[in-house]
């Protein structure tokens, strides 16, 4: 993760896990499914002038998610959309950046 305030960049690590359980529908070779659970991220190497600017390093929150798992001859293609709140801020510069973390996201998974 980089950005630059005022002219200065600063770099950092935000590791994000997501802990899901997800329910598959139908039958044949594609299945609509859906899922839920809980998400942890740390963000850790991150240089700051202003010690008030770094809230926390470790928050939690929720992820939804839903998609189709596809299968073909040998692999699995599974495309899925999440979304994830976390619950509180981490890194606050100002009212400019504020990493609270509603993301959204577009995976595609392939499994052999």
């Amino acid at each position: 993760m980089e950005f630059a305030d005022n002219g200065q960049s600063r770099t950092g690590s935000l590791w994000q896990f997501p802990l899901m359980l997800r329910k598959k529908f139908g039958p044949g070779p594609a299945k609509p499914f859906l899922a839920a659970g809980a998400s942890f991220s740390r963000l850790s190497g991150l240089a700051v002038r202003d010690p008030a600017e770094f809230v926390k390093s470790y928050t939690t929150g929720v992820v939804f998610g839903g998609g189709v798992e596809i299968k073909v001859p040998i692999i699995r293609i599974t495309p899925e959309i999440r979304y994830t709140h976390r619950f509180e801020d981490q890194f606050r510069v100002g009212n400019l950046i504020n990493l609270r973390g509603n993301q959204l996201t577009m995976l595609v998974g392939v499994t052999f």
